[in-house]
């Protein structure tokens, strides 16, 4: 069949691949598809529960299946996966006999173009629990850095979470990580944006929360 993908990314030792699917090749898949999409779900959700832990009242679902799956449809959604030799990343229009995201997606981050003033969004930043502290943080970032030129978008930009009055250690080391992979924030707390872009998760927050932008600036070719 033809290429499935609109992007695809393969780390310089080709163990992994980070790809964007078409999303008609998303809409063809049968209720089978809904176990892949679940995969990716769980890894957001335990990466999140991980990393914010404290910060919310109970147990909060960062990424629902529906969510995720619209995300993939509209093109907006990069998983990372075990690599694949063949031309098609190892999709077909079989589930069967193609390759299960389910069982090879070790990673995905959220790749949106409509911010305007040429920033592309990143979100739903994940890597399975498993296979943290082995570069494939890294190596999401380059891949969403080198679509982010395909598209051509002139900056990167993601936003972070935080208790406002003590330090978080795992908040901590993601603002250490994102400035050690050239992000900048000016400190200014847009707390408001995340009111008015996840309203249902303000009130279960546990504790008073601020929330920066991060931005990195692309080199033009």
């Amino acid at each position: 069949m033809d290429n499935p993908t609109v992007f695809r990314y393969r780390d310089p030792q080709g163990k992994y691949e980070a790809v964007i699917l078409k999303g008609t090749w998303v809409k063809s898949q049968g209720l089978e598809f809904q176990q892949d999409v679940g995969r990716i779900s769980s890894i957001v959700n335990e990466a999140y529960s991980v990393g914010e832990d404290g910060i919310w009242t109970g147990a909060v679902t960062r990424a629902k299946d529906a969510d995720v799956l619209a995300k993939m449809q509209e093109e907006k959604l990069m998983v990372l996966l075990k690599s694949s030799n063949d031309d098609s990343g190892g999709f077909n229009g079989s589930s069967s006999s193609g390759r299960r995201i389910a069982s090879d997606c070790v990673g995905c981050i959220q790749v949106d173009s409509e911010l305007g003033d040429g920033r592309l969004g990143l979100g739903m930043f994940a890597v399975d629990s498993r296979e943290r502290g082995s570069g494939l943080g890294k190596l999401l970032m380059r891949a969403s850095e080198t679509f982010a030129v395909t598209k051509g978008s002139v900056a990167l930009r993601l936003e972070l979470l935080s208790p406002r009055d003590h330090e978080h250690t795992f908040k901590a080391r993601l603002d250490r990580w994102y400035t050690s992979m050239g992000f900048a924030t000016d400190r200014d707390d847009k707390f408001s944006w995340f009111e008015k872009e996840f309203p249902e998760l303000v009130e279960k927050l546990a504790v008073p929360c601020k929330v920066h932008f991060y931005e990195k600036i692309l080199r033009s070719s």
